[in-house]
């Protein structure tokens, strides 16, 4: 039997977006899998959409509501703890994946002659929807720095685009799934921590997964994103001490560093 993939889909007031995000998981070409969405509470028709999608798929769907809480790792860890599968795909209900996405991703694990907890990642793209529904995206990558990590700070300088990756469900258990008190940037810090953990990734140079181009969370809450990038920031060099992230470039982590020790003060001085 194939390993089960469970797709993790959190959801917020995202009643326009979610069912081409539900569709994506339905075409896909790997035929194991099962779906989770959590609402988070939305005052829009998000869950109903999803519930009425559900309906017209082939593959197991379950719509979980619960109190909105607004923090992205808190909802995600809750579908965490109802997925089955072996293997988790997270991805948040504005965007895709290419049908093709995880059976090439299983079978790169799968293939793969590394020991221990096996992930996988692929590039990724932003793109928009043109009023006749046209779908216009631009290509980020490959780029070396959004590769398997010689030095944890270069992490600072990308998008962490957490659907490109294909997660062992065991490992995401191990480290306590995504940091809750993290508002902004916790998928960043899942990815140091699970590589600080040892868990090695694969990786495909071929675009899979589609990042829609709005104004997100985050950059509608610029002082809180940089708040909390600043906090995993100071992390770094505690996740990387003794562990398989192996030496860091001490000019890049002390400038990180301070870096976020000036967000941080500029914080508490207000």
């Amino acid at each position: 039997m194939p390993p089960l993939v469970s797709v993790v889909m959190p959801a917020f007031n995202m009643e326009e977006t979610i069912e081409e995000a539900l569709v994506s998981c339905e075409n896909q070409t790997y035929r194991h899998l099962e779906v989770i969405v959590v609402d988070d509470g939305s005052i829009d028709r998000s869950a109903a959409v999803a519930e009425q999608v559900a309906t017209r798929m082939r593959r197991p769907v379950r719509v979980i509501r619960r109190p909105h809480v607004g923090i992205p790792g808190q909802v995600r860890n809750s579908g965490l703890r109802h997925a089955r599968g072996s293997l988790i795909q997270f991805l948040d209900s504005d965007d895709v994946i290419t049908v093709g996405k995880i059976a090439r991703q299983v079978e790169l694990i799968s293939r793969s002659p590394l020991r221990g907890h096996v992930g996988a990642y692929c590039d990724y793209a932003f793109f928009r929807t043109l009023p006749d529904s046209t779908r216009v995206a631009e290509r980020r990558g490959p780029e070396d720095r959004q590769h398997w990590p010689k030095h944890p700070a270069r992490q600072f300088q990308a998008y962490t685009v957490i659907h490109r990756f294909l997660f062992p469900a065991a490992a995401l258990r191990e480290v306590g799934g995504f940091d809750p008190s993290l508002s902004h940037t916790e998928d960043l810090d899942l990815w140091l921590r699970l590589l600080a953990q040892g868990v090695r990734f694969v990786y495909r140079n071929e675009v899979d997964a589609f990042y829609r181009e709005h104004i997100s969370h985050s950059l509608s809450h610029p002082a809180a994103e940089a708040r909390c990038r600043a906090r995993v920031a100071l992390r770094v060099r505690g996740y990387a001490s003794g562990t398989a992230l192996g030496p860091l470039a001490a000019k890049e982590l002390e400038a990180l560093e301070a870096w976020a020790s000036q967000v941080l003060t500029e914080e508490r001085a207000e």
